[in-house]
Parts: C-alpha cells; structure tokens; sequence
C-alpha cells in the first residue's frame, strides 16, 4: 500500500471515531506520554493545536504547564514559512495562516 492510500484509510477510520472516543483516547495518550522519561527531563514541549479528528493535544499542553514546563505550537505565516512561538495561555493563539 502506497502513501497516498494509507493517509485515505487514516482519514477515513478518523472521520468515523466519535468525539468522545477521540477526547478518551487522547487522555490515554497525555498520561502515556507524561509519563516517559523524555517528557519528566523536558523543560520544554514542542506541541500542535489540535484540528479536526486530530489526536486532542490540549491535555498534554495544560499538564506541560502545570508541570512548569515552556510551550511551544508552530504558527503558520504562509504556505512557506512556519516557526514555533511559546504560549502561556491559549489565549495567546490567534488563527494563522488559512485560519489554522
């Protein structure tokens, strides 16, 4: 199976997850990550604002932050030019690039 067709099957099995499986599933997935080695010795996170059926990243930033740690997202200038800014808050996000 090709890129192009596993990225088809991906979309198609995320579009079909309910909310409430996506919100549960990506709580599993904070308290696994949160729990490695890599996580405890960071003193800062390079995250992604969840979109769409994407895996919901807000708990892992929230628990990052009261972990004391610093917080980075990517922001979206153009469809070239993308750099990591630090949030404190999600009040610090502003839509980017084609309102992502």
């Amino acid at each position: 199976m090709d890129k192009k067709a596993i990225r088809k099957e991906v979309t198609e099995k995320k579009k079909q997850m309910a909310e409430a499986e996506i919100v549960n599933l990506s709580e599993e997935l904070k308290d696994r990550f949160c729990s490695l080695d890599e996580y405890r010795n960071a003193s800062v996170i390079y995250a992604y604002m969840s979109y769409n059926q994407e895996v919901r990243t807000t708990p892992i930033i929230e628990q990052a932050w009261r972990d004391g740690k610093k917080v980075a997202v990517p922001k979206t200038y153009n469809k070239e030019y993308m750099e990591f800014i630090y949030i404190d808050s999600f009040d610090d996000i502003v839509p980017g690039y084609m309102d992502i």
